[in-house]
């Protein structure tokens, strides 16, 4: 596959060189390079929690779309600092983007159960942390990918969909990270109906909610 791509595309970056190359199904990965990239990774672990429901604020505004049309109340989800309350129209869901909103209220919620462990997408690694980026792949330069995975998983266990606080799950690796690395990860949700997940962050600067959507 590899070998066809390069007939396709001739030469490319040393990165992307890198990146293709990693994902070859046939790499053979050491438990010695597993140990030693989960030791390079466990400092940038973060705590994560599966979805808890909580009862709706009484003061949660009301919500419309472009066409002035309510937006109905969804849920609301335990975070360890908030009360995330999620509008959205089950029956428009993510179709159109005015049809999705986030009220986040200041309520700090400590023992919130289902907590697990967390730790970035390879792709957006570079984003987190350049240095433990560039250790794994000096680790191993022609597998970095796979290399990663699998202490990520040993690490982790399998990527969730769902989850609030720890880092977000990307499903396709098509955002701009380094527009987003600076804003806060509060949650991702997924609509069983149409294979969407919804990922939502605070930005920081603005003190505003901001969402995407991803196919599965």
């Amino acid at each position: 596959m590899w070998k066809f791509l390069q007939r396709v595309l001739g030469g490319s970056s040393i990165y992307y060189d890198k990146l293709m190359k990693s994902r070859d199904p046939k790499v053979t990965i050491t438990e010695d390079q597993i140990q030693e990239a989960k030791r390079i990774l466990k400092p940038l672990i973060k705590k994560s929690y599966g979805l808890v429901e909580a009862d709706r604020s009484s003061t949660t505004p009301q919500f419309f779309d472009l066409k002035k049309t309510t937006i109905p109340y969804y849920k609301t989800f335990l975070h360890p600092e908030y009360l995330l309350h999620v509008y959205l129209d089950s029956d428009q869901n993510a179709k159109h983007s005015s049809k999705i909103q986030l009220v986040i209220e200041n309520k700090e919620n400590q023992n919130i159960p289902n907590e697990f462990p967390s730790l970035p997408t390879w792709e957006s690694l570079i984003h987190v942390d350049v240095l433990k980026h560039k250790e794994i792949v000096a680790l191993e330069p022609d597998n970095p990918w796979t290399l990663y995975k699998k202490a990520k998983e040993e690490l982790t266990g399998k990527a969730k969909k769902n989850q609030v606080a720890g880092y977000p799950q990307w499903i396709e690796n098509d955002l701009n990270f380094r527009k987003i690395k600076e804003n806060k990860f509060l949650l991702q949700m997924e609509l069983e109906t149409d294979k969407q997940i919804i990922y939502f962050f605070l930005n920081r600067d603005l003190q505003t909610v901001e969402h995407y959507v991803q196919n599965f």
